[in-house]
């Protein structure tokens, strides 16, 4: 039986993610049943045995959009460039139409590229320390298409 890697700070958490198959029809159901073997309880072990957990599924249909972004930025110096680069994915089987994705930048950062296709603008710090936006708006994203794959710089202050 193969591991599963778990995540989240509460004990582990196990993420799953489920698609419908090529050819699926939209409406189409599935049931899916959980069992888990856990080690390291009071008896040495935890089960949920087979089919005590479920869930009923439904295949729709539309946009899926995904974004991935390459992680934290650690240790950046006054006045130095980072690159935080992010991915935006098209997963589902219908065009996108008319998205936006916004990134904010806080107080000390800036952003050091600008791209024509997204709205630069900060915040008044009238109750918080001014913060910087920008909000990139897309025309359309085609399924399994990639409208960006551009690295977002910033420069810190």
């Amino acid at each position: 039986m193969p591991e599963v890697p778990v995540t989240g700070t509460t004990g582990g958490e196990v993420h799953l993610q489920v698609r419908a198959a090529d050819g699926a029809v939209v409406g189409a159901r599935g049931r899916l049943t959980f069992e888990a073997t856990a080690t390291g309880g009071p008896d040495g072990t935890l089960t949920a045995p087979q089919d005590s957990f479920d869930t009923t599924v439904t295949v729709a249909s539309g946009p899926d959009l995904g974004l991935t972004t390459g992680g934290d930025i650690e240790h950046a110096q006054p006045g130095s460039r980072q690159t935080l680069p992010f991915t935006l994915t098209h997963h589902g089987n219908e065009t996108a139409h008319g998205f936006t994705v916004t990134m904010t930048a806080s107080y000390g950062l800036r952003y050091a590229n600008r791209y024509d296709a997204c709205v630069y603008t900060t915040s008044s710090g009238d109750e918080y320390a001014p913060m910087s936006y920008a909000t990139c708006t897309f025309d359309r994203a085609s399924p399994r298409e990639s409208p960006s794959d551009s690295p977002s710089r910033y420069r810190s202050s």
